[in-house]
């Protein structure tokens, strides 16, 4: 399977790894944020709309809006199939996504403001560790 740098449409832009990071938001100005830190750092993401759609996806890290319906139930999921960390975002007076998303197990709950400064270093993260998986994966292995 063929992925994309975001927003990128070109068969240069095509790789055959996963991406670093897959972003669950509805919000087409908020995903469109997300793209272009993605795009500016070189770094891989699928974008999602729907939770449904999360379903089998492999990356690094997922990036997840927890104000969007049926968000947290999938972000564990995906947490549970992966082993990847989930960081959310959510408005800071939503105190009841919030504790949700902590009670259910979400690595990071961080309000928005938080996030958007946070965003260069969390993908940096992400791109170190699948950067180091690579690498393994690409070892050879001795008997």
């Amino acid at each position: 399977m063929l992925w994309s740098y975001a927003g990128s449409n070109t068969a240069m832009d095509q790789f055959e790894i996963p991406p670093v990071a897959i972003a669950l938001v509805r919000d087409l100005m908020f995903s469109g944020r997300i793209s272009a830190t993605c795009r500016a750092m070189g770094i891989s993401v699928k974008m999602l709309r729907d939770p449904a759609q999360l379903v089998s996806q492999v990356a690094q890290c997922l990036i997840v809006d927890l104000n969007q319906d049926g968000a947290i139930p999938a972000a564990v999921q995906w947490r549970q199939s992966t082993e990847n960390p989930v960081i959310g975002f959510v408005s800071h007076v939503d105190t009841a996504a919030i504790t949700a998303a902590r009670q259910a197990g979400i690595d990071r709950v961080m309000p928005r403001s938080q996030f958007v400064t946070s965003l260069p270093t969390i993908l940096q993260q992400a791109a170190a560790a699948a950067t180091k998986q690579q690498e393994q994966n690409q070892e050879p292995r001795t008997k």
